[in-house]
């Protein structure tokens, strides 16, 4: 699944929200760029007030490297 990080932080609003919860409660973890220029890790043990932060209003604390999402099985049509 091609799955867009952008829309995961601040909210998560999905089109799976009724089956599988917001979107953003699936993040894991992310990498980023600070405003200082230094790259960082932020997951629930790594950085945890910075990410519950990206998660609430993430746009205003960098810019997004990577973010690592839990996954569920594809449904079937």
């Amino acid at each position: 699944m091609n799955l867009k990080v952008g829309a995961a932080l601040g909210c998560g609003v999905s089109r799976y929200n009724g089956l599988h919860g917001m979107l953003l409660d699936t993040l894991l973890s992310v990498k980023m760029v600070t405003a200082s220029g230094k790259i960082i890790r932020a997951s629930k043990n790594t950085n945890a007030d910075l990410f519950w932060a990206i998660r609430g209003t993430g746009f205003n604390y960098g810019t997004i490297l990577e973010a690592s999402f839990s996954i569920f099985d594809q449904i079937a049509p």
